[in-house]
């Protein structure tokens, strides 16, 4: 019981340091600190947090206005930023994209502790040039005729936004905004 009081004691106590109100002007300090990240720092971190985490969430948006996430391979992003995914042409996925192509991709870097969502347009790719230049051998237990069975997704990313510890990109102090770049 003893070691209760002194564990809760203990939390108490940080978690009142940890919620200290900063003094007047301070707060400006930090804030300015945070957000003077260029675009090039903000983009740099972004190709090695999603080298790193190799997969992403692929987010769209299903006919109820609901949010659906699901992981996909994609290849890495181009020098304009696409992204290249592929999917069976019969997904729940490509529905969603065809009803309304604003879709999300977001990384987690777990072991540098980032992350980088991309906002964005998809477009489904039925071109059989690309789909040979997208397409991995470890993908043939998953698409058995790759002419019909095999679609592809490009994704146009317009904004992005960068957690990133690594790279000093903590986000906004007050708000947790991550830092953010446009894409072009």
């Amino acid at each position: 019981m003893k070691s209760l009081k002194l564990l809760m004691f203990f939390w108490f106590l940080i978690f009142g340091l940890a919620c200290k109100e900063t003094p007047v002007g301070e707060n400006e300090d930090i804030q300015e600190k945070t957000s003077i990240n260029s675009d090039t720092d903000v983009q740099n971190a972004a190709l090695e947090i999603i080298a790193n985490a190799y997969y992403c969430s692929l987010i769209t948006v299903d006919e109820h206005g609901v949010a659906r996430s699901r992981i996909m391979e994609p290849f890495p992003p181009e020098e304009n930023w696409e992204v290249w995914m592929a999917t069976n042409p019969k997904s729940r996925k490509v529905e969603q994209i065809e009803t309304n192509n604003q879709v999300t991709l977001h990384y987690f870097d777990k072991n540098n502790l980032g992350y980088v969502s991309l906002m964005g347009k998809a477009y489904l790719v039925h071109d059989n040039s690309k789909k040979e230049k997208y397409w991995k051998d470890e993908w043939k237990a998953f698409y058995a005729n790759r002419t019909d069975a095999y679609l592809l997704i490009k994704f146009v990313p317009e904004w992005m936004e960068v957690i990133s510890v690594k790279h000093g990109l903590n986000g906004d102090v007050v708000t947790w905004e991550p830092a953010s770049s446009g894409v072009e």
